[in-house]
């Protein structure tokens, strides 16, 4: 090692430091994701508990996140504490219909499995974005929103939260966020589809029915010009066989998770049939994904691994 290198390594430590201890309101938007850990416990704060369990996203911008900036008319990031605002890792991609604790339960998930857990950064629109598009800072979330496709490039992944109906598909910012990962990462790797909310048969139904020159958008201009620019990159074909793929990557992945949290609780308790069950049943649903896809490796593997698990749930004998 030359002299140098300690030197160089002590400026790159010190410039992240810099980074992370400017003021969030001085930081650029792809900057600022908030700790998993942070965003846990406000989904349990009383403001969101109070507008209840089914609470959207869209519920919790218009009566929590913009009420407590109006104000300052600011980004809901600058009123928190700076040490649970930091680069992100993952980009939140997700529907405002959905409830907004099955999108907080679904992430707390995955950064729990795989990583650092809460003190994973994530990038969350209604965070991130500044909610209020009138006077003077209407400037500033036009701003936030061009620069979308700047924190795709530069985060690790893609969190594409999938809801149970798979609204999510059908939505053109959504689909934009898909297609900017695909541009960035490739195919396969910077996008995670998490269906942990989705049951076997809607799945199927989801898988079926995607496609994407069918998208929506509440205005429609936006839905015609991304789609243009879609059909103009990687075409419509391209992007719907990326998503599918994807699907079955994370299907799998889910019952990967589910038989190493069974085998762990079995290793420690013994057999359970509820849990034996329910893990099955997340391996049916990996099973027939793969199978639609034609990836008949990873269906049998899947149906394999449902079977063994149903004969702790069931018994052997049992018909089904």
């Amino acid at each position: 090692p030359t002299q140098e290198q300690p030197a160089v390594q002590q400026a790159a430590v010190q410039q992240a430091t810099d980074v992370q201890q400017a003021p969030v309101q001085q930081r650029p938007v792809a900057e600022l994701g908030v700790r998993a850990g942070w965003l846990r416990a406000w989904a349990q704060s009383p403001d969101i508990l109070a507008l209840g369990p089914d609470a959207t996203t869209a519920e919790v911008c218009a009566k929590v996140v913009i009420p407590h900036t109006r104000d300052k008319r600011c980004r809901y990031v600058d009123i928190l504490s700076p040490t649970d605002v930091g680069p992100p890792r993952h980009f939140l991609s997700h529907t405002w219909s959905w409830r907004f604790a099955s999108l907080v339960d679904v992430v707390g998930d995955r950064v729990r499995d795989n990583e650092a857990g809460d003190d994973t950064y994530v990038w969350l629109d209604i965070c991130a974005i500044n909610q209020h598009p009138y006077e003077d800072h209407g400037a500033l979330q036009n701003d936030d929103i061009a620069h979308l496709a700047t924190v795709v490039k530069q985060v690790e992944s893609t969190l594409f939260c999938l809801d149970e109906k798979g609204t999510i598909l059908t939505r053109i910012w959504c689909l934009f966020e898909v297609w900017q990962t695909v541009k960035a990462k490739g195919n396969e790797g910077g996008l995670e589809i998490l269906a942990k909310e989705v049951d076997e048969g809607s799945i199927m139904g989801i898988f079926r029915a995607l496609d994407v020159a069918k998208a929506q958008a509440t205005v429609d201009a936006d839905r015609v010009r991304i789609l243009a620019d879609i059909e103009a990159d990687v075409g419509f074909v391209t992007l719907n066989e990326s998503i599918k793929t994807n699907l079955v990557i994370s299907a799998v992945w889910e019952a990967q998770q589910a038989c190493n949290r069974y085998r762990d609780y079995e290793e420690a308790h013994g057999h359970d049939k509820a849990r034996a069950a329910k893990t099955a049943k997340t391996c049916d649903k990996a099973s027939h994904v793969a199978s639609a896809a034609g990836v008949w490796e990873q269906a049998h593997k899947m149906a394999t691994l449902s079977y063994a698990l149903k004969c702790v749930a069931y018994g052997a004998q049992h018909p089904d």
